[in-house]
């Protein structure tokens, strides 16, 4: 596990000159304590808006997603 150099969306690596890892967080005693210890602060569901301009409302949170990417920058 370590980082690697993240692909530019649309800035040159002069600009933009972090690096990433993702990691697949398989452990739920690792996952699960920190989705609980946030739970409070986030919506208990989701208002997304549709193609036809109505609501679409999803929920309730179920949990976070286990793919962290965790990036690092240089000065």
């Amino acid at each position: 596990m370590g980082y690697t150099e993240d692909a530019p969306v649309s800035l040159g690596r002069d600009v933009r000159r972090n690096e990433n890892c993702v990691w697949v967080v398989d452990q739920p005693t690792l996952n699960q304590p920190i989705f609980e210890r946030c739970a409070a602060l986030l919506p208990r569901t989701l208002e997304l808006a549709t193609r036809d301009g109505g609501v679409a409302r999803i929920g309730p949170v179920a949990g976070l997603n286990q793919r962290w990417r965790l990036y690092k920058y240089a000065g």
